[in-house]
């Protein structure tokens, strides 16, 4: 069963680890963005590995395999990759406090079917007792939706942290997150993120950031 979107959540892409920081970050955060550097993609450890160590918290690596795992078992062939993105792609990473961010790539959008099979499994995940297992937080998005930087009005499954799986739509902020996954995210399986999102262009990147720094001051006056 599908929870609903909450009101805080409606309509709005959830403020993920960036976004709750950009009030912070007026003066550098374009210069941060448009500088990070590549992935070291040696220093990755992949599903195929002995030991599925794609960080360095031991339970995180444990419930981010349980999720690979249950997620490859339900999606199929339809998955192209999953990535973890955030503050753990960052080095940003606070164990007390922060999220475990990631994005699920598929082929086309998910069947009803599909979505109501992985809100069931979030929902065993929250009863778990598995350490972050009530942290993930992240979008289920068709490759089509990787693509465009100002997407239709569609909703997509949404891992909400103790919330369950929502259905919601991408923010404005859609955009910087696009960059950041593109540029910074980790494989836990499938491609390169480069191969599935579309380069980010500066004036874009510009734009998106200037719109989520000035919300922010809105909402602050």
């Amino acid at each position: 069963m599908i929870l609903q979107p909450s009101e805080a959540s409606s309509g709005k892409l959830p403020i993920l680890w960036l976004s709750r920081r950009l009030a912070d970050w007026k003066g550098d955060i374009l210069q941060e963005l448009v500088s990070i550097p590549p992935i070291d993609e040696g220093a990755i450890s992949l599903p195929g590995d002995p030991e599925f160590h794609p960080t360095s918290y031991p339970e995180v690596n444990t419930v981010l395999a349980l999720l690979l795992s249950e997620v490859r078992a339900l999606v199929g062939e339809e998955l192209l990759g999953m990535y973890l993105n955030g503050s753990l792609s960052l080095g940003a990473f606070e164990p007390g406090s922060s999220d475990i961010d990631f994005l699920v790539a598929t082929v086309d959008a998910l069947t009803d079917e599909q979505v109501s099979a992985l809100s069931d499994m979030h929902a065993r995940l929250l009863t778990s007792g598995l350490s972050y297992a009530t942290r993930l937080e992240g979008f289920y998005l068709p490759q089509a939706a990787l693509r465009r930087s100002d997407p239709a009005n569609t909703r997509y499954p949404f891992s909400a942290q103790a919330e369950g799986l929502l259905l919601v739509e991408l923010g404005s902020d859609w955009v910087i997150q696009r960059h950041l996954v593109r540029e910074t995210a980790i494989v836990l399986w499938g491609p390169p993120p480069q191969t599935l999102l579309a380069a980010v262009l500066p004036g874009e990147l510009r734009a998106a950031v200037i719109e989520r720094v000035t919300g922010y001051g809105a909402l602050e006056n």
